[in-house]
């Protein structure tokens, strides 16, 4: 019995003496490079406002933050080498809505975006349009379903193919507004832009950032943005739902990750060097220079809002019947 008691008192004086050293070594966070994985390819948007926001970050904690452009599978790559790192705070995920709240409900994925991962903060909103070429003769969102309706074989839109958000938009717009879409995907949303441009599509769904150069020029129009709502970077231009789709808002974002089992305190101080970085008037300009929009939140506010997005996503895409072929 007396050899038991000294063996309790062993473990939680060894207790004692562990936990300060832990909880030392995450205020002293991080002691070595972070690995910032980004899904998305180098020179794109999304990987411009991560090196931005990792410059920042860099500076504030006194080790490199390091990008890691990890492609493949619609972010699923990227996501499931995060996921499965240890959870430690040095190996972090930045991904968007496609592959947290839309992967998932449109096929099997080796991962669970709500599990597997937990939400560190956000980094900025990726504001999308509903645009068409300027030759045609539709103005807005009524006008759009009408012209689908009178052309022969409907309307031809653009997107970044099966799967991405611009397509699953583009499928719930149509279902919702009953017009006669006919899906064309491109590799991405610079070549959907430049594909309204040339008219090689009526209309498509893309990024602001890479259709706004042909809207300049006089060359495409916006009908409205998807978000729910209005864009500082573009405040003039309605929302799909101001514009006669209404109570439909679908925003594309980017986000930062970390594994599950991250410890609190090091997401928190993560939370606060990036949100520090976004309020900063020079990465705020840069951000918004590139046609995006600032976003932030708390750990908890985030956790939330991905939440509320699978589920979102989930019913929009049964009521539209989007499936992937």
């Amino acid at each position: 019995m007396q050899t038991k008691q000294w063996w309790l008192v062993g473990v939680a004086a060894a207790a004692m003496i562990e936990m300060p050293g832990l909880a030392q070594s995450q205020a002293q966070y991080p002691t070595q490079p972070v690995t910032l994985t980004v899904v998305f390819a180098a020179g794109g948007s999304a990987d411009l406002v991560s090196r931005i926001v990792a410059d920042k970050l860099s500076a504030k904690f006194g080790q490199p933050f390091v990008i890691e452009n990890r492609t493949g599978g619609g972010g699923e790559v990227g996501m499931v080498a995060v996921a499965r790192s240890a959870p430690d705070g040095y190996k972090l995920l930045v991904t968007s809505n496609g592959s947290t709240a839309i992967a998932g409900n449109l096929r099997q994925v080796s991962y669970d975006a709500e599990k597997d991962v937990v939400p560190v903060a956000m980094i900025e909103k990726t504001p999308c349009a509903v645009a068409v070429n300027a030759s045609l003769p539709i103005k807005n969102i009524p006008d759009l379903v009408k012209y689908s309706k009178e052309k022969a074989g409907g309307i031809s839109y653009g997107n970044s193919g099966p799967g991405s958000m611009f397509w699953v938009a583009g499928e719930i717009i149509r279902h919702k507004s009953g017009a006669n879409m006919v899906s064309v995907p491109y590799r991405g949303a610079a070549l959907t832009a430049r594909g309204i441009r040339a008219s090689e599509v009526d209309m498509g769904i893309t990024d602001l950032t890479s259709v706004m150069p042909f809207v300049q020029e006089g060359k495409v129009r916006i009908l409205a943005l998807t978000d729910s709502s209005r864009s500082p970077v573009a405040p003039d231009i309605p929302t799909v739902s101001e514009a006669g789709l209404p109570g439909l808002g679908l925003n594309a974002w980017i986000g930062v990750f970390a594994p599950r089992g991250t410890p609190a305190q090091i997401v928190e101080q993560l939370n606060a060097g990036i949100n520090e970085a976004l309020k900063l008037p020079e990465v705020r300009q840069k951000i918004m220079n590139a046609g995006l929009e600032p976003w932030i939140m708390s750990p908890q506010e985030m956790a939330r809002f991905v939440r509320e997005e699978i589920v979102l996503w989930k019913n929009l895409m049964r009521e539209a019947n989007v499936k992937l072929e």
